[in-house]
């Protein structure tokens, strides 16, 4: 098996994982993770979750 993980990252403003196992065959590879792959799917549009999520990891960070 191999994981493929391709990965952007715009400064100032966050980036994005995504992450594919397949196995490898004789006759090529077969695509093993069952999640989305299209960019649309995968575009967090809520900028309110962001800001929470954004605020929890800080107040983690310090202890708060």
């Amino acid at each position: 098996m191999i994981s493929i993980e391709l990965a952007l990252h715009f400064p100032e403003i966050g980036g994005f994982r995504h992450s594919d196992t397949v196995l490898v065959t004789k006759n090529g590879y077969e695509g093993i993770t069952n999640y989305p792959d299209d960019l649309d799917s995968l575009i967090v549009r809520q900028k309110r979750l962001y800001l929470q999520l954004k605020g929890k990891i800080i107040r983690k960070a310090i202890n708060y």
